[in-house]
């Protein structure tokens, strides 16, 4: 029981430890995952980030149910006509 405890302890503080980059591994590992969605780097500015239509049109084709909640998201922390970057969005999702 204590092993385990300090290995959901260790794991825990490893995902939240800052890597090359400075963002922990949960939050790095988000941005990869929005990064690589299909069409996303097409539509996707470093410096003005990304609509809520193109994101969540492309997230709700490859993952239907993840497309209702990603425009309760953008709705909720971004007023409509603006754009949001990788880090906004992963740590809206608290994983940043």
């Amino acid at each position: 029981m204590i092993v385990f405890f300090f290995f959901l302890l260790l794991t825990s503080i490893r995902a939240q430890s800052p890597t090359p980059t400075g963002y922990s591994n949960l939050c790095q590992s988000c941005m990869i995952f929005l990064e690589q969605l299909p069409g996303f780097m097409e539509n996707y500015s470093p410096v003005t980030g990304i609509d809520a239509t193109t994101l969540c049109t492309s997230l709700a084709h490859h993952m239907p149910s993840l497309g209702q909640p990603c425009f309760k998201l953008f709705a909720e922390y971004w007023p409509a006509g603006t754009n949001a970057t990788t880090i906004q969005i992963c740590d809206a999702l608290y994983f940043c």
